[in-house]
């Protein structure tokens, strides 16, 4: 049920990451692993989702869409 939640999540808020990106930039993988031993409202999951994408994507433009390490980004 979680894996299906952060799926449609990805898939309905990915336009705001693609956003800040262009053809020119180098590529990136993305990971979303959920680690929490109790399960969370769609809701709560929802709110801490786009909050991680707002923070990627005031990373990339800080950085100016350099590389961005795996360990400054966790939430």
């Amino acid at each position: 049920q979680i894996k299906r939640q952060l799926r449609e999540l990805y898939r309905l808020n990915k336009h705001k990451l693609y956003s800040e990106l262009s053809s020119s930039d180098p590529q990136f993988a993305l990971m979303i692993s959920y680690i929490a031993k109790e399960k969370m409202l769609h809701k709560e999951l929802s709110e801490i989702f786009q909050h991680t994408l707002l923070r990627l994507r005031s990373d990339l433009k800080k950085n100016n869409q350099s590389t961005i390490s795996p360990a400054d980004k966790v939430l």
